[in-house]
């Protein structure tokens, strides 16, 4: 009895000490003397500046110029590419304030048990906060910067449009920012438009480590057809394709 009491005591001591820098590094964003706010109306990155902030369509995107991105509205996409992109990202997307913490425990059980970092837990919304107004540095206080922005993400904006701002911006390797021309560069002039569900989750796929999985979505190697198929697996086990539909593409042996 007693070593459960103190349990819940460490637990409940986590739980407040967390719940009292979540609130602080919260609050750094929304004072307006603090060098970390975020003006909604003209943001700019908290870290590496100089890399602007576009409004594009009504949502934010990092770099629109820079990196020549081809905007698309996830209203004109299939929607079996958000499906591939929530299915191995973030499955819980349409639930969570921004941050999930049964992601963040299940992570951190993965990270515990192989000692080493092999899941970040971290939510499409967080991934966007990371990519629109930090960097890549990890670190426990950008991580905690990062769920706080994350948080305020989704007062700011409907869940559609955090959608819409991550497909927009998020790196797929060879020099492609954003799905469209990931999608136009990967499959021959293929607008993200026009994908079947098969190269959304090859597209899906690739996030995780682009520099790998986009030249070998480019080369049509083994590795991008077993990365494509972990993603068609979660669409099955989320519900966003039906069986018969998985063997039309992947045929069972």
């Amino acid at each position: 009895m007693r070593i459960v009491r103190y349990t819940l005591l460490a637990v409940l001591s986590v739980v407040l000490v967390m719940g009292l820098v979540f609130g602080y590094t919260y609050a750094s964003i929304k004072v307006p003397f603090s060098p970390r706010y975020i003006d909604w109306d003209d943001p700019a990155p908290i870290y590496d500046t100089h890399r602007k902030i576009y409004m594009v369509e009504d949502v934010l995107i990092r770099e629109y110029k820079e990196n020549n991105i081809n905007f698309v509205s996830t209203e004109d996409m299939p929607p079996h590419v958000v499906q591939a992109f929530i299915a191995i990202e973030d499955n819980r997307f349409y639930d969570h304030p921004g941050f999930d913490i049964k992601g963040m425990m299940r992570a951190l059980t993965v990270n515990v048990r192989n000692r080493e970092i092999k899941q970040g837990g971290s939510t499409i919304t967080q991934q966007l906060a990371r990519n629109l107004f930090l960097n890549h540095e990890q670190t426990a206080e950008r991580k905690m910067l990062e769920i706080a922005i994350a948080f305020e993400l989704e007062r700011q904006f409907e869940k559609d449009e955090i959608m819409e701002m991550y497909l927009n911006q998020i790196y797929f390797g060879k020099s492609n920012w954003g799905v469209e021309k990931a999608s136009q560069s990967y499959f021959k002039g293929t607008s993200v438009t026009e994908v079947d569900v098969e190269q959304a989750a090859m597209l899906a796929g690739i996030i995780q480590a682009p520099n790998v999985y986009g030249p070998a979505v480019l080369a049509n190697t083994e590795v991008a057809m077993d990365q494509r198929q972990i993603v068609l697996n979660r669409m099955l086990e989320k519900g966003f394709i039906t069986k018969n539909e998985l063997n039309s593409i992947v045929p069972e042996n």
